[in-house]
């Protein structure tokens, strides 16, 4: 009896059966964009650049998403050609540990359209913080 007892054990778990997986660790919360000022020089209005980050807010969370959760913390400085394209995005003199998440932000503000343009080219310093 003994032995039919083990045969049905082995019939029942197959030595070559998959072990089941370990679950996948629990994810962390997402980073949150915390609104900062802007701070501008130029013809340019501070509303103007305030609705440009709110319209663009998923796609910034999306870039500060992408890699670990740590805080993150950096400042980009853009420049606003008068036909309302975005010129230059200077990176960071010292950038942070996710530098994927900044190259992806920097990117994604080269994309952007000011309209109504400026007269004359507008510089805008914009503290990125998500925590």
């Amino acid at each position: 009896m003994a032995g039919r007892q083990s045969a049905a054990s082995e019939a029942a778990a197959p030595a070559d059966a998959p072990t089941p997986q370990e679950s996948p660790p629990p994810a962390l919360p997402p980073r949150r964009f915390k609104p900062q000022r802007p701070h501008i020089e130029g013809p340019l209005d501070k509303r103007t650049v305030i609705a440009k980050i709110n319209h663009y807010s998923p796609d910034l969370f999306d870039c500060a998403n992408n890699q670990s959760q740590d805080p993150l913390d950096f400042t980009l400085t853009w420049f606003i050609n008068p036909d309302g394209t975005v010129g230059e995005v200077l990176l960071p003199p010292t950038p942070p540990t996710d530098e994927n998440a900044i190259e992806c932000t920097r990117a994604l503000i080269a994309t952007w359209r000011y309209q109504p343009p400026p007269p004359e080219t507008a510089m805008v310093v914009y503290r990125f913080l998500f925590e």
